[in-house]
Formats: C-alpha cells, sequence, structure tokens
C-alpha cells in the first residue's frame, strides 16, 4: 500500500517541498502528448533529459564527479548518441 501512496502523493510532495517544477502542472500542460507524432516525442524527451542531467550535474556531488570524470557536459547535451 505504501508505493501505491508513495506513486499518488510523492510527486506532489516533492513538488512542493523540494523545489522541484510542479509535475502536476507538466503533465496538464503535455496531457495531450498520445497525439503527438514521433519526432515531438522525441523531442520532448531529450529536452527533459537534458533538464534532468543540468539538475543532476548542478545539485549532486556524485553525478557532477561522474560526468567529469567522463568529460560529459550536460548543457551541451544534444542526444543519446553522446
Amino acid at each position: 500500500m505504501t508505493g501505491i501512496l508513495r506513486r499518488i502523493f510523492g510527486p506532489y510532495y516533492y513538488s512542493r517541498h523540494q523545489n522541484i517544477p510542479h509535475l502536476f502542472r507538466n503533465h496538464r500542460e503535455h496531457g495531450a502528448h498520445d497525439l503527438w507524432s514521433r519526432e515531438q516525442l522525441l523531442e520532448y524527451q531529450m529536452e527533459n533529459l537534458k533538464k534532468l542531467f543540468v539538475h543532476a550535474y548542478r545539485h549532486t556531488r556524485y553525478y557532477r564527479s561522474l560526468f567529469d570524470e567522463h568529460s560529459f557536459d550536460p548543457e551541451q547535451f544534444e542526444s543519446v548518441e553522446q
């Protein structure tokens, strides 16, 4: 039961208490994603993956050292082929 509650209330809690963009608002903004073309979905995924990498680099010592060790600059991320 706690897994279900965590899935329901986790995004709300973290959006309010951890300075993370409001996940429910983003869901509403992109609620019609099932109507998007493949290219639109890939662009959306790459954009959000880049945001995730940049956030991890700026706020997590582990990822900052891992990215630096592999000469990976999250600001320059363009595709998964990198």
